[in-house]
C-alpha cells in the first residue's frame, strides 16, 4: 500500500484525523462551538443538520433494497472492515488495493453476525437472515469461519452514487450550519 502521511486534524495538529472516527466518536477539538449561540437559534441549525441526515437515509435506503436493517447491517459491515484496515494502516491510500477482490479479502479486517447482533441491539436470527440476503446479493461475502466483509460488488453498485451526492450534501449542510453558528466557510 502506498504510504502517505496521516491525516491531522485542522484544530490539532498532534492528532490525527481518523482516530477518533475509528473509536466510533468524533473529534472533541473540531466539535467545539459556540453552544449558547446554538441554543438561541437549534430549530433552524438543527434542521439542517437533521434534514441531511433524513436525506442520506433515505438514499441509503434506496439504495439498499428498501430494507433498513438491511441497509443498517451492511453499512456497519463496511464501517468496521474499512475502520480496521484504516487503523492498522495509518497514512495508506487504501482505496487502489480495495479494487480486487482477492486482495481485498486478504487485507480487509472482519467481524461476525453475532457481533453485528449484539452491538445493534437485533435479534441474531434476524441478523443472520439479513447476512444471508447480502451473501445472496453478492455484497458481502462470509468465509469459512463465518467472518464478514463487504465486495467490491457492493461498493461499485451504492458507493458510487451515493458517496459522492452524500459528500456534496454534507459539505452543503455543514457549511450552511457552520455559517449559521458563526463560522467563516473557506471554499
Amino acid at each position: 500500500m502506498h504510504l502517505e502521511s496521516p491525516v491531522k486534524c485542522p484544530e490539532n495538529p498532534d492528532i490525527d484525523a481518523l482516530s477518533p472516527f475509528l473509536r466510533n466518536d468524533y473529534c472533541d477539538h473540531c466539535a467545539q462551538f459556540d453552544e449558547d449561540a446554538f441554543r438561541a437559534n437549534w430549530h433552524q441549525i438543527y434542521f439542517v443538520v437533521f434534514s441531511f441526515i433524513r436525506r442520506f437515509n433515505r438514499r441509503d435506503h434506496g439504495l439498499n433494497h428498501r430494507d433498513p436493517v438491511m441497509a443498517m447491517l451492511v453499512s456497519e459491515i463496511w464501517l468496521y472492515n474499512i475502520g480496521r484496515l484504516l487503523e492498522r494502516n495509518p497514512g495508506c491510500r487504501i482505496t487502489p488495493e480495495l479494487t480486487d477482490d482477492a486482495r481485498r479479502r486478504e487485507l480487509l479486517p472482519k467481524c461476525n453476525a453475532y457481533s453485528l447482533a449484539q452491538y445493534l441491539g437485533l435479534p441474531p436470527q434476524t441478523v443472520r437472515r439479513k447476512v444471508q440476503a447480502l451473501v445472496d446479493l453478492g455484497w458481502v461475502v462470509r468465509s469459512e469461519k463465518g467472518e464478514l466483509s463487504v465486495t467490491v460488488a457492493y461498493e461499485a453498485e451504492v458507493m458510487p452514487e451515493c458517496s459522492v451526492e452524500t459528500m456534496r450534501d454534507f459539505i452543503s449542510s455543514a457549511r450552511m450550519a457552520l455559517a449559521m453558528l458563526g463560522f467563516n466557510s473557506q471554499r
